[in-house]
């Protein structure tokens, strides 16, 4: 990796985590916790993760190396083309973006502790780097938004005003999705507990879901809104999250 890309784009504060004392301070990785707080992600192993995964860098090396790409001659005319034009799956997708008019290229990805996402719009010689020290997959919808403000496009500014706990209350329940959401009929666990109200997917992530007003939240790992829809008892009975709704179980789960 030094050989081949970190010294020929002029990366100097870029390398591999092989597990050894590293030679440069790096940020440490943390996780969302509750409706609010943060708390340090596991340790892994990063040799697990060989390739782009093991890299640490930082935002002025992220825009060298993508200004080597599209611009360097590090690169053949075929080469730089094998790389852009894919589809989805791992590396740089491409797609003809309806809310910027012009195609769009973006790479982005996650690991215990941190997350980054990248976008390329060639037509705008527009580029965004995002590069946290907290896992989430809000970066996507983060960036975008950034790239709309950029160049003039709708989006929807998002300001936090503080909701009471009383407010809040403590929503819990298991709710149960169809074959279509993310991820094909899944049950999501919903917690109320002195952190705040959590959402469980099966297999993780732990998602703290901040409260935005009355049986409103937004999803700290995804950026997405959820709410809670109320029987005629007061009890819940339905959890929207985006465009899908899940229905209350009526069967214990265990957690």
């Amino acid at each position: 990796m030094k050989t081949e890309v970190f010294e020929p784009f002029g990366l100097r504060d870029s390398g591999i985590d092989d597990d050894s004392p590293l030679r440069d301070p790096v940020a440490q990785g943390n996780q969302v916790s509750g409706s609010f707080d943060l708390k340090p992600a596991p340790a892994i192993h990063w040799t697990s993760k060989t390739g782009n995964g093991s890299a640490y860098s930082n935002v002025g090396d992220e825009w060298k190396w993508l200004q080597g790409i599209v611009r360097g001659n590090l690169l053949s005319e075929s080469s730089r083309k094998a790389m852009f034009e894919v589809g989805a799956g791992y590396g740089w997708e491409s797609r003809q973006s309806v809310r910027f008019g012009q195609p769009v290229y973006f790479v982005g990805g996650r690991a215990p502790g941190f997350s980054s996402f990248m976008l390329y719009l060639p037509a705008a010689d527009l580029t965004i780097v995002v590069l946290t020290n907290i896992e989430n997959q809000a970066n996507s919808t983060i960036v975008m938004d950034a790239a709309a403000l950029l160049l003039g496009k709708p989006y929807q500014a998002f300001q936090y005003e503080s909701v009471p706990r009383a407010l809040v209350g403590q929503p819990s329940g298991d709710f149960v999705f169809g074959p279509d959401f993310y991820r094909p009929s899944a049950t999501l666990n919903l917690v109320s507990d002195a952190n705040g109200v959590t959402l469980n997917w099966p297999g993780g992530p732990t998602a703290g879901l901040l409260p935005i007003g009355r049986d409103r939240f937004m999803d700290r790992y995804y950026w997405i809104d959820a709410s809670i829809v109320r029987g005629k008892d007061g009890s819940p009975i339905e959890l929207d999250y985006g465009k899908f709704k899940g229905a209350i179980s009526t069967h214990p789960t265990a957690h």
